[in-house]
């Protein structure tokens, strides 16, 4: 009875989802804007943070992609000055970099979802509410973090690959992936995608222009704090997104994390 009751309760907060965004109200382009400056001042902390975490996460993997070459010139150090390399270390170097690329997009999907937890905590005022960047790094959620961002790459290469037009529309949707894992990760793979699709249908234009312009200012204020501005302001970007879904969706009084039942 638990199970169906359970059962009945996904139902219902799924469809409670999608009512929402056929009904979600016009959005205000300079009221989101001006919220994310205010936000931005109080979260700017955790974004820097997200910043400095993501690259010590994926500098040394990074590294592991040159272990092939290294091993391969250690042992052979006549290969490197005769310009005559194996096709084994090249091939063992590229399944090691798709391997990398899988890791450091997985983790990196997993502390963004993290980080609009926090955002959340600190827009709301929350103070009993346990999160951490590192909250969806166990099971079941890093595995669900896994597939979705296999699922982000491609879906973003094949859009790209239809000559970068359907690319320009999809990257609307795909912002959406990671808000929804973190507020709802007890959804599955294809419930996520669907809804961060009928989001981005539907709040297409207002996502994209607040998106170009929000990454515009975070890149153009960091490279006149000398470049380094770039760690503190990168996070911006995340506010619109975190707003619109705010606007649109809301938030419940529900548990923070959920049991993940499927995918």
């Amino acid at each position: 009875d638990s199970v169906a009751s359970r059962g009945l309760g996904d139902v219902y907060k799924r469809q409670e989802l999608q009512r929402r965004i056929d009904t979600a109200k016009e959005l205000d382009f300079g009221s989101i804007f001006q919220r994310s400056l205010d936000l931005f001042k109080e979260t700017w902390v955790q974004g820097l943070i997200l910043t400095l975490i993501s690259i010590a996460i994926t500098l040394p993997l990074i590294m592991l992609i040159y272990i092939p070459m290294i091993v391969y010139g250690i042992a052979d150090p006549s290969a490197f000055e005769q310009g005559d390399l194996a096709a084994l270390p090249i091939f063992i170097m590229a399944i090691t970099l798709i391997v990398v690329i899988v890791i450091i997009s997985a983790l990196s999907f997993a502390l963004q979802a993290a980080f609009f937890k926090m955002i959340k905590k600190i827009d709301h005022k929350e103070t009993n509410e346990d999160v951490n960047f590192f909250m969806y790094f166990k099971q079941p959620y890093l595995k669900k973090s896994l597939i979705l961002s296999l699922a982000l790459i491609g879906i973003a290469l094949v859009s790209a690959l239809l000559c970068y037009l359907p690319l320009i529309y999809a990257i609307v949707p795909l912002q959406f992936f990671v808000l929804f894992f973190a507020f709802h990760p007890e959804l599955s793979i294809s419930e996520v995608i669907k809804l961060s699709f009928k989001l981005g249908n539907k709040k297409w234009l207002i996502t994209f222009g607040l998106i170009l312009v929000a990454g515009i200012l975070a890149q153009f204020v960091g490279m006149l704090l000398c470049f380094v501005g770039v760690f503190f302001t990168a996070s911006f970007g995340y506010l619109p997104l975190y707003h619109i879904y705010k606007d649109v969706i809301g938030f419940d009084n529900q548990p923070e994390i959920f049991e993940t039942n499927s995918i």
